[in-house]
């Protein structure tokens, strides 16, 4: 079966935040926390797929501020290719039909355990990017 490519954001706000959001209840990997993002569509680059599930889900319009990369995850239930991106925020996410619960967090401060499994490799990857050499 061939993976699954969902882009996603680690979207930062201008207070040293990133955003989180909860899996809605009845979902898969229901009542985790994850980075937003969606499925891409034919045809679609994944920032193309970032921007519109952003528009779609958080009426958020977003900045990219440089790709991180592909993280490939497998889940019992099939595989995915998260294409992740370090994102900014230009104005207040709200809530949608798809999206209801979301916060922002320091990453210092984020419960690494509360997040979807394939969400962890690509926040330590971003944490190493913060970190000065």
């Amino acid at each position: 079966m061939n993976p699954v490519h969902v882009a996603t954001g680690i979207i930062e706000n201008g207070g040293g935040e990133i955003l989180i959001a909860q899996r809605p209840p009845g979902s898969q990997l229901e009542g985790q926390w994850e980075f937003p993002g969606g499925k891409l569509e034919a045809g679609e680059t994944s920032e193309q797929a970032l921007h519109r599930e952003l528009k779609e889900e958080l009426e958020l319009d977003i900045r990219v501020l440089a790709p991180l990369g592909e993280f490939p995850f497998t889940y019992p239930w099939g595989s995915i290719v998260l294409h992740v991106f370090r994102v900014s925020a230009l104005n207040t996410p709200r809530p949608t039909e798809s999206v209801h619960v979301f916060r922002w967090v320091t990453p210092a401060a984020l419960d690494v355990s509360l997040l979807a499994e394939a969400d962890v490799e690509p926040f330590y990857f971003y944490q190493r990017t913060l970190t000065p050499t």
